[in-house]
């Protein structure tokens, strides 16, 4: 082993250390990452006058709330993963009768159908957990 390769990683670790020394720093308050329209007043005062500044056009939402912003990301990325598996359900299904009666088209065929009614299991319930936690987390 040369030594260049044995003070690599020392390197790659000086230099990691580096960079995050200098980003913890350049996030606290007065560093040099902090914008200055949200300096002081904090989050939602910063972008009250971020909006006002920007005009009506400016596209910032205050009528989302952020549970709701994930709830959103989640059931889209269900729904998608949902019509998937149909999908693989119908394709499976296709495969099925387009096998002739071979026996490996028709076991194949059916491990797809298992798995594609497993996943739209898993997805339903993954729905009614979120569903659940949702209701949980934002009663009053």
């Amino acid at each position: 082993m040369s030594r260049n390769q044995k003070t690599r990683p020392l390197l790659a670790a000086i230099f990691l250390a580096v960079v995050v020394a200098l980003l913890l720093y350049g996030v606290q308050g007065g560093g040099f990452l902090t914008a200055q329209i949200f300096d002081g007043d904090g989050l939602v005062d910063g972008l009250d006058k971020a909006k006002a500044e920007l005009g009506t056009k400016s596209g910032i939402r205050d009528d989302t709330d952020l549970v709701d912003a994930i709830v959103a990301v989640i059931n889209f990325i269900l729904l998608f993963a949902g019509i998937f598996a149909f999908v693989a359900f119908v394709v499976a299904g296709f495969m099925f009768i387009l096998g002739f009666g071979s026996d490996q088209a028709n076991q194949r065929a059916r491990k797809i159908m298992i798995w594609a009614a497993v996943g739209l299991l898993v997805i339903i319930f993954a729905y009614v957990i979120v569903d659940f936690i949702v209701d949980f987390a934002t009663a009053t």
